[in-house]
């Protein structure tokens, strides 16, 4: 008979429900530093293309202190600009550099592959609901997320 290691693992871990404490263990502002005047809102994407498109169409001019963050002027507003990095560690460091960097809210938008022939090119989905739920970088934000 094998011994009994349930009571072991009857441990949440962290990441499972969301925490509503404001202050981290480990807070981004401990590592990086503030840049003055830094956009309070940062929009990003996914697409090598788009973002580059982006950059030269909205002539965008790189930001001192950050690799590949490009501040963008539209309607009359300034907004940090840059491209996320694939996977969730990788998005959630850049995410944690740009926090600590004086960001405030972020934007984030990309593209999908054909989903159907009942949609046509250039269309908007709008999800109804968060995909990846299981992700621990979803579950942390979970009630700060906002759906249109």
């Amino acid at each position: 008979m094998s011994p009994d290691f349930s009571m072991c693992y009857n441990v949440s871990m962290i990441l499972e429900e969301f925490d509503k404490e404001q202050n981290a263990v480990i807070n981004p502002e401990a590592f990086g530093k503030k840049i003055p005047d830094f956009p309070a809102v940062t929009i990003s994407c996914f697409s090598n293309k788009l973002f580059h498109r982006t950059v030269e169409v909205l002539q965008g001019t790189p930001i001192d202190g950050l690799k590949d963050v490009y501040r963008i002027a539209y309607g009359g507003k300034d907004f940090a600009f840059y491209q996320s990095p694939a996977g969730a560690p990788a998005c959630v460091m850049k995410y944690e550099e740009l926090r600590a960097s004086g960001m405030r809210t972020l934007i984030l938008y990309g593209m999908c592959g054909v989903l159907g022939e009942s949609l046509e090119d250039e269309s908007i989905i709008i999800p109804p609901v968060p995909y990846g739920m299981k992700e621990p970088a979803i579950i942390t934000c979970l009630p700060l997320i906002r759906w249109v």
